[in-house]
């Protein structure tokens, strides 16, 4: 039971990661939405993992679809995760917002090395 929580859990962590670089550059650079008092409530980070983890669960229950034939949706769905989290990085830190795209990357590099030391 536990490892089947792994890859969700971990996709909460790459979303959380995403959140994180994300946030200040929509809210600052794009004037996409504006945070009530300027700080990004709790409920919005929960929200994205609590999603993310839900959906990786029901995207491994499509994969394993006779239908789907083992195509590999979930190793898409991480590859656009990928190129989406690439895209705010550079965006935010090109607009300043060193520390949220630290953070970022700070959060990908502990869910590399907690991967890694799984036996």
């Amino acid at each position: 039971r536990r490892r089947s929580l792994a890859i969700p859990l971990a996709a909460g962590v790459l979303t959380l990661a995403l959140d994180v670089v994300l946030e200040p550059m929509a809210a600052t650079v794009k004037d996409y939405w504006i945070w009530a008092g300027g700080t990004v409530p709790l409920q919005n980070y929960v929200s994205w993992v609590v999603f993310t983890v839900i959906s990786v669960i029901l995207l491994r229950q499509a994969d394993r679809t006779p239908r789907s034939g083992g195509k590999g949706v979930l190793l898409t769905a991480v590859v656009l995760f990928g190129l989406q989290w690439i895209l705010f990085v550079v965006t935010g830190a090109g607009h300043g917002h060193l520390v949220p795209a630290l953070i970022s990357i700070a959060l990908l590099g502990v869910l590399v090395l907690a991967w890694r030391r799984k036996p």
